[in-house]
């Protein structure tokens, strides 16, 4: 019997990346908008306001969802970047296919290439198996993997968050070079 025998370590990272969030998303996945997300892009649908508080009729300021007669208030609290992530998407996919697992997966998806850009970051300056090995512990590392499949802007700061130290490192050896 012939045994398949995958030479790219970066073919392995990668799937098992993938892999281990699709397990952990069955699992442990957010199956709804709550909390704070819930509120910011309820009234940035509703109001065109991304906002927590609300300035009711009484000139109350309420931490909810805002209603037809009441004022929403701006708020810099939460990450724009990814309310108008999860608004977006909402408003594409909510009519036929639920949102929160295309968000989900998205998610899942920046996870998996940000751990090649940080595979990439650590194979420019060391070798293949230190570069593999602790690429695989920051791809399986618990909470890397909970954030993943949870509705929070982790996913997204860690995926830009990576590329900026990629392509910093591109620049650093190009101006070297």
């Amino acid at each position: 019997m012939n045994k398949i025998i995958f030479k790219n370590p970066v073919f392995i990272l990668l799937f098992l990346t993938a892999f281990s969030r699709v397990i952990a998303f069955y699992f442990y996945g957010d199956t709804q908008l709550e909390n704070e997300w819930r509120i910011l892009v309820n009234n940035l649908s509703e109001k065109g306001v991304l906002g927590l508080y609300v300035l009711d009729d009484q000139f109350e300021i309420i931490l909810k969802s805002a209603t037809a007669n009441e004022t929403v208030l701006p708020s810099a609290f939460m990450p724009p970047l990814y309310a108008y992530f999860i608004f977006i998407i909402k408003s594409v996919f909510e009519n036929f296919i639920n949102y929160i697992n295309v968000i989900i997966f998205f998610q899942i998806f920046l996870s998996t290439v940000a751990v090649y850009f940080f595979y990439k970051i650590i194979y420019a300056s060391e070798n293949l198996n230190f570069s593999f090995y602790s690429t695989l512990f920051f791809s399986l590392f618990p909470i890397n993997i909970y954030s993943t499949v949870q509705i929070s802007s982790i996913s997204i700061q860690v995926f830009f968050f990576s590329l900026l130290f990629l392509y910093s490192q591109i620049i650093f050896y190009r101006k070297k070079n």
